[in-house]
């Protein structure tokens, strides 16, 4: 057997160890400060456009580089598996909040830029062929390219919509055929707002390119740091006061099974069902869309349902210390409203209509997810 003195000469020192991402392990205090000062600088710029007008329709590009710098080690497993699985949980939550908007995908590598998918409302169809185009790799980003490519197609959308250009970039430079500026100019007339999210270091192009077209540009700091800036890019962001008002005449049409398949319009290919164009009676896959033939928009009532909370949002709740026991609606309101835990954290926030108190979990679901006061709800059937 060893003897403790041979077991301690044979352990390896600290500084004889591997280092990686040491400032990752960082840990935080009970009262966890940096997560509630996260918290509540998103809370106060969240209440700063409460009461903005914003696009209910959005369309818009997600340019992902695929170039070599993609396959950096300095996100694990590597960058390129993590901005694909991030651009697929935000294709996700995009069509989640933005149930009548509109999306596209293009790759950036070899100097060019390529559309994989057109803009569209399906994001199983996006988030399919971005997974089998990922594999490839090459050459250099093009930022330009990936603009001229978007913009081609963003240039032809109604003028009701907003216009966005969202690009994932791992590089450092830019390998661009002319002058990327006049292109610059060009997203600036046409009101296309270019927002970029960065894996390396800042790049004075990049910023240069967001600040002119009214963007946001920013550098992720790790894999959660970087989920979340894409992720906060899904809400419809406020409206332009340039944006014409209209009535927007749109369809609801029923999906229907045939006996026999038929062509749909969207794809030319024969289908045995989809939903038939209540103007024209011409066949197309998916919602929302717009009729190949009479051009007019489709969409379902639940999709119209899911773009109401933003027009009319739930208040945000008032912060503050726990307050005493007493009794609402029946129940204990030292207890969150929602999931019944007792308010025993530093912060509780009050809804200003109801005046239920609720956890911070409770309440970031709320205003994310559900977009109904609980209370609110229970109070409206109790005073029928």
């Amino acid at each position: 057997m060893d003897s403790d003195d041979e077991k301690e000469e044979r352990r390896s020192y600290n500084w004889e160890k591997g280092i990686d991402k040491t400032w990752e392990n960082i840990g935080e205090d009970d009262s966890d400060l940096r997560a509630q000062e996260r918290k509540r600088k998103k809370r106060s710029t969240q209440k700063a456009i409460q009461n903005v007008r914003k696009g209910m329709t959005r369309y818009v590009f997600v340019v992902l580089d695929l170039s070599k710098s993609i396959l950096d080690k300095d996100m694990k497993p590597s960058r390129l598996t993590v901005a694909v699985k991030t651009v697929e949980a935000f294709i996700l939550d995009y069509f989640d909040q933005n149930p009548l908007s509109q999306m596209g995908v293009i790759v950036a590598r070899s100097s060019l830029a390529e559309k994989i998918t057109e803009l569209s409302g399906n994001p199983s169809k996006h988030i399919s062929t971005l997974t089998s185009t990922s594999t490839n790799v090459s050459g250099e980003f093009s930022l330009q390219n990936s603009l001229e490519v978007a913009r081609s197609t963003l240039c032809y959308v109604p003028a009701y919509g907003s216009r966005e250009i969202i690009i994932v970039s791992g590089s450092l430079s830019t390998c661009d055929p002319g002058d990327i500026f006049e292109t610059v100019e060009l997203l600036k007339k046409e009101g296309i707002k270019v927002h970029i999210i960065g894996l390396s270091a800042e790049v004075y192009v990049c910023r240069a390119v967001t600040e002119r077209t009214s963007g946001s540009y920013h550098v992720a700091l790790n894999e959660p740091h970087f989920r979340e800036l894409l992720l906060n890019l899904s809400p419809p962001p406020p409206s332009s006061s340039k944006t014409e008002t209209r009535l927007i005449k749109m369809g609801f049409p029923q999906r229907r099974a045939d006996i026999s398949p038929s062509l749909c319009a969207c794809h030319q290919q024969p289908k045995y069902g989809g939903y038939y164009c209540p103007q024209c009676q011409s066949k197309c896959c998916e919602l929302p869309t717009d009729c190949q033939v009479c051009g007019l928009t489709l969409i379902s009532s639940p999709h119209l349902a899911r773009s109401y909370h933003h027009l009319f949002p739930v208040p945000y709740f008032i912060e503050h210390v726990p307050p005493v026991a007493q009794k609402t609606f029946g129940r204990d309101e030292a207890a969150c409203l929602s999931c019944r835990v007792a308010l025993s954290q530093a912060a509780v926030y009050t809804c200003p209509q109801c005046k239920g108190n609720f956890c911070t979990e409770c309440d970031d679901y709320i205003h994310d997810s559900l977009h109904n006061c609980p209370g609110c709800e229970m109070q409206s059937r109790h005073n029928r």
